[in-house]
């Protein structure tokens, strides 16, 4: 993810009418330090191989009004928005006329219709009885194709073998290296 994609410009206080000097207008500026922070926060939250206990979600606690369970983390492989965008057009599930020409806005929102219509894609072409997208905390892949979540676990885990596949029919569809394993994502919620 490019620097620029992490910075933002949030205004400090608004005007109150004034002549709009700089000192009416004050912004601020993201910095060399608040990227790392960012880094750091995304360091501090790598994907990992095995679900840890302290994640693993306590159905019959869920019923204790007074419990409200690990945070979530979901299942799957990370990829970054390009791919999905690459591939919808290659599959002809987006026209490429609209992730690419126009306003910015109706741009992002064919984006997402063409992530959307990707994993729907994949999830039929596999044979996965749930498949879905999320937002990792991560600066190296920008959506997670995710078979569940620490909480849906319980109910769509799949049988080794049949997980395995539907894995290796995701990687090969859309051009993920064969040694990219599946994850357990910390995602933006």
């Amino acid at each position: 993810m490019p620097d620029d994609a992490i910075r933002q410009h949030t205004p400090h206080h608004e005007s109150d009418g004034g002549d709009n000097s700089d000192e009416d207008f004050d912004c601020w500026e993201s910095s060399d330090v608040d990227d790392e922070h960012f880094r750091r926060f995304c360091e501090a939250r790598k994907p990992m191989e095995q679900l840890p206990l302290s994640l693993t979600v306590n159905h019959e606690l869920l019923k204790d009004p007074w419990y409200n369970g690990p945070i979530k983390v979901s299942f799957g492989i990370g990829v970054s928005f390009d791919t999905l965008i690459d591939y919808a057009v290659r599959r002809k599930l987006i026209e490429r006329h609209r992730v690419t020409e126009g306003p910015q806005d109706l741009i992002d929102s064919a984006s997402n219709v063409a992530v959307y219509n990707v994993v729907e894609h994949l999830k039929n072409i596999s044979g996965a009885r749930y498949m879905w997208f999320s937002l990792p905390i991560a600066l190296d892949v920008d959506v997670v194709i995710d078979l569940y979540d620490n909480y849906t676990k319980e109910d769509y885990e799949m049988e080794e073998q049949d997980e395995k596949e539907v894995f290796e029919i995701v990687r090969s569809e859309l051009g993920i290296p064969a040694d990219e394993t599946p994850k357990w994502w910390f995602i933006q919620d």
